[in-house]
């Protein structure tokens, strides 16, 4: 399977654009039409952050904002698409502090925070064995 690359699929996305602009420091990006909006102001890991979840809202057709009941998937999405699994237990068998974590995987800690919150039990069962296989063998 390839690895997610938000600026590799937005250059096979040829009809969306970027636009760099000053934003308020809550607001990291968004959709209009067929433009993503990003705030100049990032760190990579936002930037990184940012594009995938606003492709996935160029993806699933959101133009002029989305439906407030889509957002959570979007941002579901956008963490599972970020933080692989195997990624997830390569970096948790050294760490647990979530801001080393977050680094780590090369994301925001609140994406890292979603990704978390919303493991499947399976993925839960794999992370636990990763870590607690890696801590009988210290």
């Amino acid at each position: 399977m390839t690895r997610w690359h938000p600026w590799r699929t937005l250059r096979g996305m040829p009809s969306v654009d970027i636009q760099w602009v000053d934003l308020p420091v809550e607001v990291r990006g968004y959709t209009r039409g067929a433009t993503i909006v990003m705030s100049r102001h990032l760190r990579q890991d936002q930037r990184r952050a940012t594009l995938t979840h606003e492709l996935l809202h160029q993806i699933a057709g959101h133009r002029a904002g989305c439906q407030h009941r889509d957002e959570p998937m979007i941002t579901q999405l956008t963490a599972r698409l970020l933080i692989t699994l195997s990624d997830l237990c390569a970096a948790a068998v050294w760490t647990t502090d979530p801001h080393e974590l977050a680094e780590a995987l090369w994301v925001p800690v609140d994406v890292l925070a979603v990704r978390l919150g919303h493991l499947h039990v399976a993925e839960k069962g794999v992370l636990m064995r990763a870590t607690e296989h890696h801590r009988e063998r210290a």
